[in-house]
């Protein structure tokens, strides 16, 4: 890689078979974190690997790689258990275009402006959900926004398609899954960690993250009602 590769990980991760970062902000070299399965690839597998890493792709072009590199994982990803495709999940319909914003124009100028155009996910606006029973119609939490490690999809959920939302808000929303999507949850003490100190500082790097924040406090009856409303 040029000489570019500053540190290689192998890893079991199955829903991010390959990640790459600068060492810190604004450094040329690299961190690598790939899936072990590629450990044994043949000379073009591992090419396609350096190239995308190295970000030598256009758009279209690492849309591609990507899916090459995806299907090689697919018959390998299962190591000492012979070649077996990992099932597909279902197809889900695409709806990024809403009443107030393109969620993916936000996604674009978001990897632009944070993630150095590396971020290759499908976003969406999630579907409608039936209306909640009269028991559950209280609570007090709601999960605004999901990222899908299996099918490479962040949803958003509907309840922010509404223009009485501002703006930075859906994005604080949608950078926070992002992160996700760049951010592999660690294993510690047989538990799962998602929101890792790293992820919080990152998070911290959006200019209107704590007035988003504030916002969602501040406004969460109006969405908890909307969401009830609109179900």
């Amino acid at each position: 890689m040029d000489g570019r590769l500053a540190s290689l990980v192998l890893t079991r991760n199955r829903s991010r078979i390959l990640s790459c970062r600068p060492v810190h902000r604004g450094s040329d070299r690299l961190d690598l974190r790939l899936h072990a399965s590629f450990a044994t690839a043949e000379t073009g597998i591992l090419k396609t690997v350096a190239l995308y890493a190295l970000g030598r792709f256009g758009k279209a072009q690492r849309r591609g790689a990507l899916a090459i590199l995806r299907r090689y994982f697919e018959t390998h990803g299962n190591p000492g258990q012979g070649a077996r495709p990992t099932r597909r999940p279902p197809a889900v319909r695409l709806d990024p275009l809403g009443r107030s914003l393109d969620l993916r124009n936000l996604r674009d100028r978001l990897n632009e402006a944070f993630f150095e155009g590396r971020i290759e996910v499908d976003i969406t606006w999630g579907r409608a959900l039936p209306r909640t029973p009269r028991r559950r119609a209280a609570r007090r939490t709601l999960r605004l926004g999901s990222f899908d490690g299996t099918r490479n999809l962040i949803r958003i959920h509907r309840v922010l398609d509404d223009p009485q939302v501002p703006g930075e808000v859906v994005e604080a929303v949608v950078y926070h899954e992002m992160l996700h999507a760049d951010l592999p949850a660690i294993l510690r003490g047989g538990r799962r960690y998602s929101h890792t100190p790293e992820f919080r500082r990152r998070e911290k790097l959006l200019p209107t993250h704590l007035k988003a924040e504030a916002w969602l406090e501040e406004q969460l009856p109006y969405l908890l009602s909307a969401r009830l409303r609109r179900c």
